[in-house]
């Protein structure tokens, strides 16, 4: 093994990011809370950076306000293996993930670009 020290570009996570292998039904939330993007103004954007893999090949959508209306990832064609997503985001924002078929999560990391 070789240690490979990370010093910059280094940023939060969420803390509810998936890191173990879960069961979900299609259509289920990956997140049992929201992640809610809390920024320094209504006037500011900020961009969240999504990293994950799914079992099976599916379509995989995302939320702004909770549920209420979805976003289709990859203009709506299945996303096949792992993958890394930017959202553009606002303020007060409710984001979520889910996807079309069950299958196994196999982890889903959410950050921001710094």
């Amino acid at each position: 093994m070789v240690d490979f020290p990370i010093n910059t570009g280094i940023r939060k996570i969420a803390s509810n990011s998936i890191f173990t292998v879960v069961s979900k039904d299609a259509d289920e939330e990956w997140f049992d809370e929201d992640i809610i993007v809390l920024l320094s103004g209504d006037k500011v954007l900020g961009t969240l950076v999504v990293d994950f893999a799914f079992s099976i090949p599916t379509v995989v959508e995302y939320t702004l306000n909770s549920g209420s209306n979805w976003i289709k990832l990859n203009n709506g064609a299945t996303v096949d293996g792992g993958q890394s997503r930017f959202i553009d985001v606002t303020t007060g924002n409710q984001v979520n993930f889910r996807a079309a078929n069950g299958a196994n999560l196999i982890r889903c990391i959410v950050s921001s670009v710094p």
